[in-house]
């Protein structure tokens, strides 16, 4: 597969997730050479001043052809649009790696193509509500899941480099199913996003009727909706490419909070209590161990 030791690497769109790794990679151990690209100049520029690459390019073509790993730390519906072009320029011996957060149809599109390079989808689990090169930081993935998802029987042989990878910015390396990843991030991430979205919507619907609840806010609320500030186009291409699991996991929400509702009125001190416990005994699903 590639040698022994550091490798080049070439990251296309250094917005948070693009320029958290290229920040990690510069300063670590696993890179002698961190390559960035953006179609944004001035983003470009921010991320040489920096230190989240070593250095930017002009054209994908020029990064693909200087290294061994190339990273697509673009948004999912932008990242199905380069593919067919950064899998054609690539070679024998390079590692493609998408870091999309719904992966159908980035497999999808994977399928009608034939190709030398090896491919593997991924996914670090790590993220906050900034957007953009400015919310890029050191240590973003650190104690993160890293997803591994390989294309091919072939690309298994790429596991092991990014395994390293992964372990070498502080994140877990996981091998997951394409199918399997996108039906558990609806639950963990796609559905939160949709709650805070319909949340703060209602606040402020609220606030118009009485502008107080603005004195009622508290961590709870912004702990609940933090992510309703996400990116627009992240939120919506993840609702739109896993829109089957996503509508899955929120009737499946629905359903438990019309049964609350119900605890509730019925003053079910019971069922609320067990709801209560049951979620201080299974805490460890709910946060990083």
């Amino acid at each position: 597969m590639l040698r022994s030791g550091k490798y080049k690497v070439f990251i296309i769109g250094l917005g948070q997730i693009g320029g958290s790794l290229g920040y990690d990679l510069v300063t670590g151990s696993f890179a002698t050479d961190v390559i960035g690209y953006d179609n944004v100049i001035s983003v470009c520029n921010y991320a040489r001043r920096n230190k989240a690459v070593n250095r930017t390019v002009r054209t994908v073509a020029k990064g693909i052809r200087q290294a061994d790993i190339i990273f697509l730390s673009t948004p999912i519906r932008e990242t199905g649009k380069i593919l067919p072009s950064v899998c054609k320029i690539a070679g024998k011996g390079q590692i493609i790696l998408d870091v999309t957060g719904v992966k159908t149809g980035v497999f999808k599109t994977l399928k009608t193509l034939d190709f030398p390079a090896n491919y593997l989808s991924c996914h670090p689990v790590a993220g906050t509500e900034r957007t953009g090169i400015e919310g890029a930081r050191k240590g973003l993935f650190k104690a993160a899941r890293f997803i591994i998802i390989p294309l091919r029987d072939k690309d298994v042989a790429a596991v092991r480099p990014v395994a390293f990878l992964a372990k070498s910015i502080g994140s877990w390396p996981i091998i997951m199913k394409p199918g399997e990843h996108d039906r558990l991030i609806a639950l963990t991430s796609n559905l939160p996003h949709a709650l805070a979205l319909c949340l703060t919507k209602l606040a402020n619907e609220q606030a118009r009727l009485n502008p107080n609840i603005r004195h009622m806010i508290g961590g709870s609320f912004k702990s609940a909706s933090r992510v309703a500030f996400s990116s627009s186009e992240l939120i919506l291409d993840m609702f739109l490419t896993n829109s089957e699991n996503v509508s899955s996991a929120i009737e499946r929400f629905l359903s438990e909070l019309k049964s609350m509702q119900q605890f509730i009125k019925g003053r079910n001190e019971k069922k609320l209590i067990e709801l209560i416990e049951l979620a201080k005994a299974t805490e460890g699903v709910g946060h990083n161990e």
